[in-house]
């Protein structure tokens, strides 16, 4: 009794971010979407370059750097023999396919996150061919080693859990606020000519004509322009408040344009992950709970799919709020 008499006195003296950090985990259902996409974007690269793997990656590749200079002259020496053995090359490349596979599985995440970011630190030493997906997906990797998906016991796991949390959602806030506001320097920006300039670029050229036709209507890509520009300077200042759940579309929409028009698919998953990501536990909740009513009106109960797919929207809602045992044992229903 003395011993749990003073740990509740020591946690009531911590401060109330401290407590707040350790009660409860932040965003567990954005975790297990973030960890899907981000691994389904790892998956998609390997599968698309694996043809390529020798030239990218081995000793005819183009950038043949090693990696000494990330893991010092000896192991780095060790790791480029081995990986640019005929078989190494592959084995290397194999793991980290891995990563993502287990990070869109949930199995291991954390050893799939460790396997993904040490697969992208390989490739970035040598490989030219990158995007803005890979700066975002290494730092976005070396927080999700902190991430948990379900509540475990009372402790460190959680803070840091939490501050890695908050991590993604400074870094997501800058990245979107630097881009939208160092659109606002540029000409092409400013007169809502840009997507126009970028369509017609052989690199990112739609896949299909018609779309490229359709960004030079000018009503049409000076609408898109002007869009991209809001929706990123505005993103920051729509993460609290009631038009939260507006932006989250939006931005997904974005980002799927991207990837279909430019041809960006790993980078669009990626933040799409992310925009995922930032949607809290209670708000899963409520669009669960939303879903539920919807589902039990009588207008759509006589769906010969709605009794199968109102138990699964049951469960999840479920899992978005679930009860969390306390420092002192007792059990309480919790959502961040």
């Amino acid at each position: 009794m003395k011993t749990l008499s003073h740990d509740n006195t020591q946690a009531a003296r911590r401060p109330t971010l401290v407590r707040q950090l350790e009660s409860k985990l932040f965003n567990t259902v954005g975790v297990r979407l973030l960890q899907i996409f981000v691994g389904s974007a790892i998956a998609y690269r390997c599968l698309t370059e694996l043809a390529y793997v020798p030239y990218f990656y081995g000793q005819a590749g183009p950038m043949m750097s090693g990696t000494g200079s990330l893991l010092g002259p000896h192991l780095g020496a060790a790791v480029d023999q081995l990986v640019y053995s005929p078989l190494g090359i592959y084995l290397f490349f194999g793991l980290w396919l891995a990563g993502g596979l287990g990070l869109v599985l949930g199995y291991k995440p954390r050893l799939a996150t460790l396997l993904a970011l040490v697969g992208y630190l390989w490739a970035e030493a040598r490989s030219i061919t990158h995007d803005g997906g890979d700066n975002v997906l290494r730092i976005v990797l070396l927080y999700m080693l902190l991430l948990r998906t379900s509540p475990g016991r009372a402790g460190p796991g959680r803070f840091f859990h939490n501050l890695a949390v908050i991590g993604i959602y400074v870094q997501l806030c800058l990245l979107y606020f630097v881009a939208g506001t160092l659109k606002l320097d540029g000409d092409v920006w400013k007169n809502g000519t840009a997507l126009y300039y970028v369509t017609q670029v052989n690199w990112f050229t739609p896949p299909w004509p018609w779309m490229q036709e359709l960004f030079k209507n000018p009503w049409v890509v000076t609408a898109a322009t002007y869009s991209a520009v809001i929706y990123q300077v505005g993103f920051p200042f729509m993460l609290f408040n009631r038009f939260h759940l507006v932006w989250v579309p939006i931005g997904l929409a974005f980002h799927l344009g991207i990837g279909v028009a430019m041809g960006l698919v790993s980078f669009s998953l990626a933040m799409m992950g992310l925009v995922l990501f930032t949607v809290r536990d209670s708000e899963w909740a409520a669009l669960a709970g939303w879903v539920e009513r919807a589902l039990q009106s009588k207008h759509l109960r006589r769906l010969r799919w709605n009794s199968a797919l109102l138990r699964g929207v049951q469960r999840f809602s479920a899992s978005a709020v679930r009860p969390l045992t306390t420092a002192d044992g007792s059990t309480r229903e919790v959502s961040s």
